[in-house]
């Protein structure tokens, strides 16, 4: 009878090639990597090999940052990540991932408060606002003024330091929800 063969050498390389995936691979192959992982691992385990993995790629600061935050697998994530294996285990497509953030409040007041400061109120029209998961109720309708969404982006990011304030697409995607374009003149309907 043959004895039985040391496949360590082999299991490291697999892990090692399924760091490199992970780290750099397209989503869709690094859904699928992390859900085979997480079927065969336990969390903890598995954030420890992701680690040692990770830890070859720390000459560069950039891509460092990228891989450390890709190995990290939280619980939910975890979870997630074992019910994705039963889906395609089943011959079905990864479930849709849906992009969700919360940009924190004091930002995007910051952006709300330098509108309201530099455009003039739009007399008797308000909406509700959602902005990035955040519902503001009855918020007054402002005018441009004939000003452009860039121009005013500029002006803002001069009167806030960046720690304070919203991106470009969440600055221009509040100035849409909260402006009309155009000038109203005294006198006219608009």
């Amino acid at each position: 009878m043959e004895e039985p063969k040391n496949y360590n050498g082999d299991f490291t390389r697999m892990l090692a090639n399924a760091g490199k995936l992970i780290f750099f691979g397209m989503r869709s192959v690094r859904v699928i990597v992390k859900s085979l992982l997480a079927i065969s691992f336990r969390r903890f385990a598995l954030m420890d090999i992701l680690k040692i993995e990770s830890e070859k790629y720390n000459q560069d600061d950039h891509v460092s940052s990228m891989v450390q935050k890709k190995a990290v697998i939280g619980s939910e994530q975890y979870s997630s990540l074992r019910k994705v294996f039963g889906v395609l285990q089943n011959g079905h497509d990864i479930p849709k991932h849906t992009y969700t953030h919360r940009v924190d409040a004091t930002k995007l007041g910051t952006a709300v408060q330098f509108i309201q400061q530099n455009l003039c109120v739009k007399a008797g029209a308000v909406r509700d606002v959602s902005i990035a998961g955040h519902t503001f109720r009855d918020m007054p309708v402002y005018e441009r003024g004939g000003k452009s969404i860039k121009s005013l982006l500029e002006a803002y990011r001069v009167a806030f330091v960046e720690d304070e304030r919203v991106g470009e697409h969440t600055f221009a995607e509040i100035t849409r929800l909260l402006t009309k374009r155009g000038e109203s003149k005294c006198g006219l309907s608009t």
